[in-house]
């Protein structure tokens, strides 16, 4: 089992909601701070569902993971650890069911790495629709949001171009600026 301070008091918290709980949701990574901490995520995340699943006795609760926001220190050693974590939170639903993940990449920030007070609003809008679908049941909200194809046009090309394909989109997806972060 998981030890630690953090996880006994959000399980004495589940534990007063009791079969009551509909669902979690997980937003937050200390392990992107750790040197290797991207190679370290997987296995933690994993665990952890797992963990509360099994310490509550609810084998298929339903988990609404954020993915990490984006970061502008570009010569941060951390970099990399974050972008693989970022990965694997894009690929939760693929490795547990009943977990989905709703990004926070695109929203704006506040500073160099944390999300704004506006960035938040449309994020709860984000996950509300998810727990309407998946947790509630609900048909006519939104759905997870995952990719599809990337294809690369004209790589021969000084400046190819990147076509990127998603499933589960309600509506369209738009940009409020032009995208950085390539690297």
């Amino acid at each position: 089992t998981i030890k630690g301070q953090n996880y006994e008091a959000m399980i004495r918290r589940i534990a007063m909601v009791g079969p009551k709980i509909k669902g979690l949701v997980w937003y937050g990574e200390s392990l992107m701070q750790q040197p290797g901490g991207g190679d370290l995520y997987e296995a933690a995340i994993l665990q952890l569902i797992d963990g509360v699943r099994n310490d509550t006795g609810v084998r298929n609760l339903p988990f609404l993971c954020v993915q990490i926001a984006r970061f502008f220190w570009n010569y941060d050693s951390l970099k990399h650890s974050c972008e693989k974590i970022r990965d694997i939170q894009r690929r939760l639903s693929s490795l547990r069911q009943n977990v989905y993940t709703v990004s926070a990449l695109d929203l704006p920030l506040e500073d160099a790495a944390h999300v704004s007070f506006e960035g938040y609003q449309r994020l709860g809008r984000r996950l509300a629709e998810l727990a309407l679908s998946y947790v509630y049941g609900q048909r006519d909200h939104g759905t997870e949001i995952s990719l599809k194809e990337i294809e690369v046009l004209q790589p021969e090309n000084r400046r190819p171009m990147v076509r990127v394909r998603f499933s589960g989109v309600s509506g369209r997806l738009n940009s409020t600026g032009l995208p950085t972060g390539f690297g």
